[in-house]
This record gives C-alpha cells, sequence and structure tokens, in this order.
C-alpha cells in the first residue's frame, strides 16, 4: 500500500530533462505532463526539478542512468520506467543514484523508485517485469 501511494504522488509531479524528450500526454497528473525520454546514448543524466519526477524510456541498448543532484530536496521521489527493446537490457545505476545494477527482459518493461536522502537517491520499490 505504501508503495501504490507513493507511485500516486510521483505520478502527480512530472519534471523537465536534460536529454531530448517528446510530450507524452498534456496534463495527465496534475498541471504537469508526463515526459518520455529518448535517450541519445547509452548514458542518462537526469535533473530532477521537483518533490516527485517521473522518467520513462525505451531502449534499445544497455543504459546507465544518473542523477545530478544539484536541486533535490530531502524526502523527494523520483522513478524511472525502463522498456526493453526485442533483447534483454542491462541497467546500470550510476552517479547520485545507490541501487544494484538490474535487467529487463526482451519486450518487457520494470519500474525502480528512489528516496532522497539528502546526497543521494536510494531504492525504495524495484517492480517485477511487466
Amino acid at each position: 500500500m505504501k508503495q501504490m501511494i507513493l507511485l500516486f504522488v510521483a505520478l502527480l509531479s512530472m519534471v523537465t530533462v536534460t536529454q531530448a524528450q517528446a510530450l507524452k500526454e498534456t496534463k495527465p497528473f496534475g498541471s504537469k505532463g508526463l515526459y518520455e525520454i529518448t535517450p541519445v546514448s547509452d548514458t542518462v543524466s537526469v535533473i530532477p526539478v521537483y518533490s516527485a519526477s517521473v522518467f520513462t524510456m525505451d531502449v534499445d541498448t544497455n543504459i546507465v542512468l544518473q542523477v545530478d543532484t544539484v536541486s533535490s530536496s530531502p524526502a523527494s521521489l523520483l522513478w524511472f520506467e525502463v522498456t526493453a527493446d526485442g533483447t534483454q537490457r542491462t541497467v546500470t545505476f550510476d552517479i547520485g543514484l545507490e541501487a544494484a545494477s538490474s535487467t529487463v527482459a526482451a519486450n518487457k518493461s520494470r519500474t525502480w523508485g528512489f528516496v532522497y536522502i539528502g546526497n543521494r537517491y536510494v531504492l525504495i520499490h524495484e517492480s517485477a517485469e511487466y
């Protein structure tokens, strides 16, 4: 239940990103739009600017996720949804993120939830593949 509440809070506030992005839907949650990242390389760096940020992306390569925590406040929430193409993909959490690498099966998606604790985001949730 706690994880569902955290997901709901995360979906209420969306974010802008430093990567190429496309508006996925117009204001589906509160006053922000849901953005989908289009990775331009195998390393994706994001700057969360709201207390709850959601990043979704389709990947066709193994990916490294990094977070610039300069604008983050304690207890801020950060969510990633990664969808793999026809091949199993590895997701590595790097700068600003504390979590072990994970995989996403071919043609599947997985989400990860993080909370900011003052100097990094720590993993609080990893979904099953769907």
